[in-house]
């Protein structure tokens, strides 16, 4: 009767204590460092930090969501067309004016001239780049709760991006925290991957090929 039978796969991250609770506030006083705030003193409390550094993922996501990959590598300035991308998404009222101005464009620039996001081009013009695909899938209560048992557990989540390659899929997630290093990804999100990896395998039958994070903060692409 204490044990849930559908939970998220973000819950299952606090759960399991990955996701530390000062990541959302690091992240803000890194952004911090390149524009002053303007908020006084007295009302920056770390409620407030970390609501504004969890709007700025769900912007990140948002724009990558809707990203032309083929136009960004067929253009010769990716930081410009980004930008004239995000004013469209923006009259397009796709995106809101606040997503635009909590995004880092040139954290996306950067990300757009990426060995990644060729890989992305190259699917998205074959018409097999998918992305935030939601699934809910049943596991076993007893790989969640410690006194768990064979019944199943449904699990929710949404799936960034994911593409076919030779043969395979390939598994995508954005991280916009700020960190450091790349095992700070890793340890945090290595069961959200997994459960991913496990989904699509259910839904298509196929072999995961790669399960891998792209860091905003580093620039990087992180292998799972």
């Amino acid at each position: 009767t204490d044990s849930k039978t559908k939970i998220s796969v973000t819950e299952l991250k606090k759960r399991s204590h990955i996701v530390l609770e000062e990541d959302a506030v690091a992240q803000e006083e890194r952004f911090a460092k390149e524009k002053e705030s303007i908020v006084p003193a007295f009302m920056r409390t770390e409620q407030v930090q970390e609501n504004r550094g969890a709007l700025r993922g769900s912007a990140v996501h948002k724009i990558m969501e809707e990203v032309d990959f083929i136009r960004s590598s067929q253009s010769e300035d990716r930081m410009a067309d980004i930008c004239a991308q995000i004013e469209h998404m923006l009259s397009q009222q796709r995106i809101t004016q606040e997503m635009k101005e909590l995004a880092d464009v040139r954290m996306i620039g950067k990300f757009l001239e990426s060995p990644l996001a060729a890989r992305m081009a190259v699917a998205q013009q074959k018409g097999e780049l998918y992305k935030e695909q939601p699934f809910v899938m049943g596991i076993p209560a007893s790989a969640i709760y410690e006194e768990g048992s064979d019944q199943l557990v449904l699990i929710q989540g949404i799936v960034d991006v994911y593409w076919p390659e030779d043969g395979q899929l390939v598994i995508l997630d954005y991280k916009t925290d700020a960190v450091t290093k790349e095992t700070q990804l890793t340890e945090r999100y290595r069961m959200q991957l997994d459960l991913y990896a496990q989904a699509l395998h259910k839904a298509t039958g196929k072999k995961i090929k790669e399960k891998l994070i792209y860091s905003f903060s580093l620039h990087k692409t992180v292998k799972v």
